[in-house]
């Protein structure tokens, strides 16, 4: 996700006062030891990720490999796999409550599992510490990291509303904590 991206949808979720902390680090799944640290230092309850999605209706793209498309909403984090064993599986609770707020507010969004070879930050922040539960929400992308990088507003905006009114239903710990 570019930084003016992520940028805005920070500061509309740090909006909905439940956000203790936030944190970005550019770098696109080479800052994992970099994220580490972060969540140490910070020792979260929980945390979303944002990510972009690589949209399977592009050219050249096998839809199979990417089931996303642009302008389906933002795509809500079931798994992302590196390698076998490797990568994350969004923390139910997480999901939940990123699936839940979306049909409850009427937010267009899809479901993403990833497993083409990559992972994305959102790994080591969920390995971190005693383990964090963490999920994911993603901003499908055509042509991600090209001069021509493509989103849609419409997804954008979706995302940034789900985004913030995730965080307004959060009522405690016991809402996302392990277990």
């Amino acid at each position: 996700m570019s930084k003016a991206t992520c940028w805005r949808a920070i500061v509309d979720a740090l909006k909905a006062e439940k956000t203790k902390y936030v944190f970005g680090i550019p770098g696109d799944g080479i800052s994992l030891y970099k994220d580490l640290a972060e969540v140490n230092d910070l020792q979260p309850d929980a945390a979303i990720a944002l990510d972009l999605a690589l949209c399977g209706d592009a050219a050249g793209v096998d839809f199979k490999t990417a089931p996303v498309r642009l302008d389906g909403g933002p795509a809500i984090t079931v798994m992302d796999q590196d390698v076998p064993l490797t990568g994350l599986i969004a923390h139910s609770k997480i999901r939940k409550l990123l699936v839940d707020t979306a049909k409850e507010n009427k937010i267009k969004h899809q479901l993403e599992v990833f497993s083409s070879g990559l992972t994305t930050d959102a790994t080591a922040v969920s390995v971190s510490r005693s383990g964090v539960p963490t999920g994911g929400l993603a901003l499908p992308s055509r042509y991600a990291h090209s001069p021509v990088e493509l989103v849609s507003i419409r997804d954008l905006n979706d995302l940034i509303n789900l985004l913030t009114k995730a965080l307004l239903r959060l009522k405690s710990k016991s809402d996302v904590s392990k277990g």
